[in-house]
């Protein structure tokens, strides 16, 4: 008996082996739930991601209309700058823009007196 416990050595030391038992069987059982998780995981990822996926590929096509679609602004290929001869104020615009007129109609007005 050991008396500064007041216990006998043998009982501690059997308390010790079998709790030391119990903890190795509780670190095992924890290390197989982690390497069956680690698994899991890694499964679901290589399935996820790195596997092959099937896709259908179309037939090609003869004679296919051709269709063009966008947005932008439109401009004239040739463009005309009008301008008057002489120098002087606009007194009139008879025309307005996009209007169709004829050749030789009037177009705007000047105050050559100016």
């Amino acid at each position: 008996m050991n008396a500064r416990f007041g216990r006998c050595t043998r009982w501690r030391t059997h308390r010790i082996v079998k709790r030391s038992a119990r903890d190795e069987f509780a670190r095992r059982k924890t290390s197989g739930w982690t390497a069956t998780a680690l698994v899991v995981v890694g499964g679901g990822y290589y399935w996820q991601f790195m596997r092959e996926i099937p896709a259908r590929t179309a037939a090609p096509e003869q004679n296919v209309e051709v269709r063009v679609f966008g947005i932008g602004t439109i401009e004239a290929q040739v463009v005309s700058k009008v301008g008057f001869q002489i120098t002087g104020k606009l007194i009139a615009i008879e025309a307005d823009q996009g209007e169709v007129v004829k050749a030789g109609a009037l177009l705007a007005k000047l105050d050559d007196d100016a």
